[in-house]
């Protein structure tokens, strides 16, 4: 398991998927206060955008993508690896945009950043997160646990990072957290690109098989047991088998 590179992809998607998606959460609102002053009221509808987006767009997307891959227009690496293309260039393209576009006389622009980023971020579902479930499902569990050891570590690093460079009063510091972050979706989806897989790995199959033939050896040597002819003694000394 721990070679397997479509793991190691799928731990980069989600590390990035988490990044962007903590930044957002944690500082979008700072973000329209300090740097597009946005009003209150109208602070809290453009923050709900992108995630409101995701409510429709996750279950659109993977119907989208089970319809493909059922009717066999997409292999389920190819429509895995197509998916999260989408979705980190979508997602890096919609922060870039957040970081230079908007302004205080053109307000309206976040919000069609926002919705397209809502929208590039739902593929991740049918992307990086099928693959996920898909190479290894006995061990999907663990599987799992991993990628969120990695979620964690990007909720830890993108808040910590957008901090220190606001208290270090870096120019341009929203400039270059979007476009940071933007950079970082895209190295996600490139590494995917590359080693996501969609498909049982061998080294699972070759597991389940190793766990057959021990069940299977097992099985053979309890009936080997119960044929063992039994030996009773009797007090003569004369034994009889039964």
């Amino acid at each position: 398991m721990l070679k397997s590179k479509p793991m190691y992809a799928c731990l980069c998607c989600q590390f990035a998927y988490n990044f962007s998606a903590t930044l957002l959460q944690a500082f979008l609102p700072t973000y329209f206060r300090d740097e597009l002053f946005i009003t209150l009221s109208m602070n809290g509808i453009y923050t709900m955008i992108p995630f409101a987006v995701q409510i429709f767009m996750k279950t659109f997307c993977s119907f989208i993508a089970d319809t493909l891959r059922r009717k066999g227009i997409l292999e389920p690496t190819m429509s895995a690896k197509l998916f999260q293309t989408i979705c980190s260039v979508g997602v890096a393209i919609s922060l870039i945009s957040l970081a230079f576009l908007p302004s205080c006389d053109r307000p309206w622009i976040v919000a069609i950043c926002l919705l397209s980023y809502g929208i590039f971020y739902s593929f991740g579902i049918p992307g990086y997160y099928t693959s996920l479930m898909s190479i290894a499902p006995q061990y999907s569990g663990t599987l799992s646990s991993m990628v969120m050891l990695a979620a964690t570590v990007a909720n830890i690093v993108s808040p910590s990072l957008a901090s220190l460079l606001m208290t270090l009063k870096t120019p341009h510091v929203w400039k270059m957290v979007f476009t940071f972050t933007g950079v970082v979706n895209l190295i996600g989806g490139g590494i995917f690109l590359i080693y996501g897989d969609a498909e049982v790995q061998e080294w699972v199959i070759l597991g389940k098989k190793r766990e057959e033939a021990d069940v299977a050896e097992d099985e053979k040597r309890r009936e080997e047991e119960k044929s063992e002819p039994i030996q009773i003694e009797f007090s003569s000394g004369s034994a009889k088998s039964l």
